[in-house]
C-alpha cells in the first residue's frame, strides 16, 4: 500500500512540475536520496595470523592486497 501511494505521489508531483526544472530536480533528489557516508580509518587489520595496528603497516597491507588481486585471480 505504501509503495502504491509513493508511486502515485511522485507521478502527480512530476506531472504538476513538468515545466519547472528546479522542482523536477528536487523530486529526483528525493527519490535518489543522496547520503554522504563518513569514511573511517581502520585501527587494526588481521592478515592471516598477524595483527597489524599501526597506520603505515595497515596501508602497506591494503596496498599489497589490492595491487596483487588481479594477478591472483588469473
Amino acid at each position: 500500500m505504501l509503495l502504491i501511494s509513493k508511486k502515485s505521489y511522485y507521478i502527480d508531483y512530476f506531472n504538476i512540475n513538468k515545466n519547472n526544472i528546479k522542482e523536477t530536480w528536487k523530486g529526483i533528489k528525493q527519490l535518489i536520496t543522496f547520503k554522504q557516508t563518513k569514511n573511517s580509518i581502520p585501527m587494526s587489520l588481521e592478515v592471516g595470523a598477524l595483527k597489524l595496528s599501526n597506520s603505515p603497516a595497515i596501508a602497506d597491507a591494503f596496498n599489497n592486497y589490492f595491487s596483487t588481486v588481479g594477478f591472483k585471480s588469473c
